[in-house]
């Protein structure tokens, strides 16, 4: 049983004198004592605690993205170091696999919206129309 409660253990996520206490952004937190030794993405430990945000142009777990490297200066968020536009830097990101099925999609479309075009111009004017 835990000092938390008299009778239960606390619910993840919480810790204290009736549980009352969050230890929000903490992937570990201690149910007696709410030290936390691994922080959500996001935030950085201090002093066995995950309160304090990542600095300014740092995200993601342990604060140890870079946002200058992915973004320069549109990083949009701590959690995932979303860029506020398009760039260079997240289109090397996306998978292979993504672009090249882009592509495969995008030629089919082309041609179909080609040949739809050549068939209206072909029923509008007939062989020999221009002779």
């Amino acid at each position: 049983m835990s000092e938390s409660t008299d009778q239960q253990e606390c619910p993840p996520m919480t810790f204290g004198p009736n549980c009352s206490i969050s230890c929000a952004n903490c992937k570990n937190c201690d149910k007696e004592t709410g030290t936390c030794s691994q922080c959500s993405s996001g935030f950085q430990l201090e002093q066995n605690h995950c309160d304090k945000e990542c600095p300014d142009m740092t995200f993601g777990e342990n604060c140890s993205g870079n946002c200058y490297s992915k973004c320069g200066e549109d990083c949009l968020d701590r959690i995932y170091g979303s860029c506020s536009r398009l760039s260079i830097s997240t289109l090397q990101d996306l998978p292979g696999g993504l672009v090249s099925s882009m592509i495969i999609l995008l030629i089919p479309t082309i041609l179909f919206g080609v040949s739809l075009l050549c068939k209206k111009r072909s029923e509008k004017y007939p062989p020999g129309y221009f002779e």
